[in-house]
């Protein structure tokens, strides 16, 4: 992902429908959260608990709702686009497991699923960490929020061998950039919503953006009416 129109990974949500509707509009690929289930399945949703139904952590594959579907699911629904796996594993997360058995679980099913156009993502170093030991062929990429001093975040992830970093809109400017290239990282910002946004951020020269208004953000790059 370097050079020219940044690549467009959509996120509109963690269901099926959603990823449908990303694919509809024309993306290169999608962004997805995923978290660790009782019995190992990988439930892709963002909140490690489900309103009325419980902790993600404490369910079983039936137990989860319908609308919840697992990475494998996802997987085989997104063949033909790149998918970001965001892995959800925090210390401050209800679900925190500090010995990152996820991290093997997820390429367990990337690599059922036999697609290469996989990235993972966190904003923890940890386990990003865990993937490249697990998997050095796996591309990682380091998300930040805008509270976080990004040039130490940016020196974290090139010291730790991982490929991009994922800023929040807000922490994007040309020095962030600079940084993030100077120390062999890709730039793919997230929050990038609207078409002005993906416009600047396609000036500063990203390899891609994360958006939720995916069809107005393909068309703007892309050189069409949004």
């Amino acid at each position: 992902m370097t050079g020219g129109t940044p690549i467009v990974l959509g996120h509109l949500g963690n269901t099926l429908d959603a990823f449908a509707r990303c694919r509809a509009a024309g993306v290169d690929g999608v962004e997805l959260d995923v978290r660790r289930a009782a019995d190992n399945t990988l439930a892709v949703h963002h909140d490690a608990v489900i309103e009325g139904v419980g902790r993600i952590v404490d369910l079983t594959r039936t137990e989860l709702p319908a609308q919840v579907p697992t990475l494998e699911q996802v997987l085989h629904e997104c063949a033909g686009l790149i998918v970001n796996v965001e892995i959800k594993n925090l210390p401050v997360d209800p679900d925190y497991d500090p010995t990152e058995e996820i991290v093997g679980l997820v390429l367990q099913a990337v690599d059922r699923a036999a697609t290469s156009d996989v990235i993972v993502s966190s904003f923890s170093l940890a386990t990003l960490d865990a993937v490249r030991a697990a998997d050095p062929s796996m591309p990682t990429a380091f998300l930040t929020l805008p509270a976080w001093d990004q040039r130490r975040a940016i020196a974290a992830a090139g010291a730790h061998g991982h490929n991009a970093v994922h800023p929040h809109r807000r922490s994007l400017d040309r020095d962030l950039v600079d940084a993030a290239h100077g120390a062999g990282l890709t730039v793919h910002p997230w929050a990038i919503d609207d078409v002005d946004t993906a416009r600047d951020a396609a000036a500063l020269g990203v390899e891609a953006v994360i958006s939720d208004d995916p069809a107005a953000v393909v068309a703007t790059l892309r050189g069409g009416d949004a």
